[in-house]
């Protein structure tokens, strides 16, 4: 199977989906039910259960859980549901699925050397039923050298550790048509999903290469701050990048519920 990497920022504000503007599949994808009783701890092969902590990052020994920021924004829980988010200028997810209500995306250390990252698409505006997820999991999470960084772009810090890694597995679960639709697109068509079943794939063996870093003075929050840059590099950066989703950066807070 070709290497996914699915993170998050880059792609997730790019993805475009053509929509069929038809009534029958309007009907279909509304009609489908959207809260789910599956969920990654209770579908996935590999779960979300925080446990120790990864070693060796600069600044911050990563554990528990973390939530994505979308633009810096320290909402409690990472609850989103606002136009920005889920319309075209965000995930442009309301596009194909308008029964879904509100995402969230969260980080989670698993051991000390592995991590499970879960996109969560939700029912309600308050994040509190399932419709959707997609889970990639982390093994083999090895920190390397600590480096510094010239002219970091804002907010990342100026310092910053290599670290390699392997995809473990992709666990996805599209609640409608719509989302089915929707994450065949974010995946690129690499998995083969069935709309109300859960997909646990096995990913590449290949290591990769990505960079961590952690600050925790961050102007105006009391969270601690953790950024990750191109997860899926096949070879150590030495800076921080954009574009592309080899290349895409992202940050968490630990200011997490869901």
């Amino acid at each position: 199977m070709k290497n996914v990497f699915i993170f998050l920022v880059v792609i997730l504000s790019t993805v475009t989906l053509m929509i069929s503007c038809g009534k029958k599949d309007d009907e279909a994808t509304t009609a489908a039910a959207t809260t789910t009783t599956k969920t990654p701890a209770n579908s996935c092969t590999d779960k979300e259960a925080v446990s120790g902590s990864i070693v060796g990052i600069m600044g911050l020994s990563p554990s528990g859980t973390y939530t994505q920021s979308w633009g810096g924004d320290t909402t409690a829980g990472g609850c989103y549901d606002n136009s920005t988010v889920l319309g075209s200028s965000g995930m442009n997810i309301t596009a194909s699925d308008s029964t879904v209500l509100g995402f969230s995306s969260h980080f989670y250390v698993t051991s000390s050397s592995t991590v499970t990252e879960t996109l969560k698409f939700w029912s309600d505006s308050s994040c509190t039923n399932l419709h959707s997820f997609l889970s990639q999991s982390k093994t083999d999470i090895t920190a390397g050298d600590n480096i510094t960084i010239a002219s970091a772009p804002s907010p990342y810090p100026d310092y910053a550790t290599k670290f390699t890694h392997k995809e473990s597995r992709y666990c996805i679960y599209p609640g409608t048509d719509g989302m089915k639709s929707y994450l065949d697109s974010m995946t690129g068509n690499s998995f083969t999903l069935t709309t109300g079943q859960v997909s646990d794939t096995a990913g590449s063996s290949s290591t990769v290469h990505g960079l961590f870093t952690s600050i925790d003075n961050v102007t105006g929050s009391t969270s601690t701050w953790l950024y990750a840059s191109a997860w899926g590099n096949a070879s150590a950066q030495d800076n921080y990048t954009s574009g592309g989703s080899n290349n895409s950066t992202s940050y968490f807070s630990d200011n997490a519920s869901n």
